[in-house]
């Protein structure tokens, strides 16, 4: 009886507890690539602290671009190979990695052979870059600047953790079409419909170290 007794109380117990959410890691890390100044690190860590929660993401040490990336005609990086290199990276350590870097990056875009962009990432997969080059340091106001650095790290994350481009006015996700105007627009934020296709995502950034 003494041992039924004991039996029972400790499923009681059991059923009783709280039950864990299912807390799978989740971590990101900045990697510059090329000179990239801390304001603008910081910035990056801002962001995504903002967006996803957590402690702010680490800081990898200082890489160079790829040299197999290098366009020489335009004298710019290709966006594409620069996501090899970096998902390379995400895959060794099982974290997401944000490229950051000043220098212009560019991709080919329908019957463009070679455009620049603000930043890309494939969908769901472990990287994502994000070029500051045309964002207009020192052409706009510090501020705006900031806001736009912010928007397109939290973009590009956005895909790398599987989100499409979404059709909602003001929505981080919101495809620029290579239009600073369409980041401007944006308040920075996930809208309803994308935060509930990242669900348990949000809040759960964590340090990778």
């Amino acid at each position: 009886m003494r041992n039924q007794a004991s039996l029972l109380l400790g499923i009681v117990m059991a059923l009783s507890a709280p039950v864990a959410p299912n807390q799978e890691r989740l971590a990101f890390a900045i990697q510059p690539l090329g000179k990239v100044d801390a304001s603008l690190i910081n910035l990056a860590r801002q962001a995504i602290s903002e967006a996803f929660g957590g402690g702010p993401a680490d800081t990898m040490a200082q890489l160079e671009l790829p040299a197999g990336a290098y366009y020489e005609p335009r004298k710019r990086y290709r966006a594409e190979k620069i996501l090899v290199f970096l998902d390379r990276i995400g895959r060794e350590k099982g974290i997401k990695v944000i490229g950051l870097t000043s220098i212009d990056i560019s991709t080919t875009k329908g019957r463009y052979e070679d455009w620049g962009i603000f930043g890309m990432a494939n969908i769901g997969c472990p990287s994502c870059i994000v070029s500051t080059y045309r964002l207009g340091r020192g052409k706009v106001d510090p501020a705006l600047f900031a806001e736009r650095v912010k928007k397109v790290v939290v973009h590009e994350l956005g895909h790398a953790l599987g989100l499409p481009h979404c059709e909602t006015p003001g929505c981080v996700m919101q495809d620029a079409e290579g239009k600073i105007s369409t980041i401007d627009r944006s308040d920075g934020r996930f809208c309803p419909h994308c935060k509930k296709k990242l669900g348990p995502i949000l809040g759960r950034a964590q340090s990778w170290e």
